[in-house]
């Protein structure tokens, strides 16, 4: 039960804090697509520090950082080609390896995401 509290504030967190990006999205015209690829970014950021310490805590920041991501590519317009579709293939993908522990596969996932996203927004309209 501790765990999903934590990963609720951390949720939490990353919303409070994807509006701080709010203001100078990546692409304007697709605020979704940019709140996903700075979540992806944050989860790679996060999985990165993990290496270096207190490594649970990253993880989790990483784990809830690939929810947000996901979450803003269900919810986004649905004209990206299969660029949205994929990147979301990947975040699941990358979920299971951050839960197996496998931080390289799992940042090589996030670092494939976040290539569709950018893809997805050169998509959509």
């Amino acid at each position: 039960m501790k765990l999903h509290t934590t990963i609720l504030a951390i949720l939490t967190l990353l919303s409070f804090t994807s509006g701080a990006f709010a203001d100078r999205p990546i692409w304007p015209q697709q605020p979704k697509i940019s709140a996903a690829y700075e979540s992806l970014t944050v989860a790679l950021k996060q999985i990165e520090k993990s290496r270096a310490g207190d490594s649970a805590k990253h993880l989790a920041n990483a784990s809830a950082a690939l929810v947000s991501a996901r979450v803003d590519l269900d919810t986004a317009k649905k004209n990206k080609g299969s660029a949205r579709l994929e990147a979301i293939k990947l975040i699941d993908l990358a979920k299971q390896e951050l839960d197996a522990a496998r931080l390289d596969t799992a940042s090589g996932y996030v670092t494939e995401a976040m290539d569709q996203v950018t893809q997805a927004a050169k998509n959509g309209r």
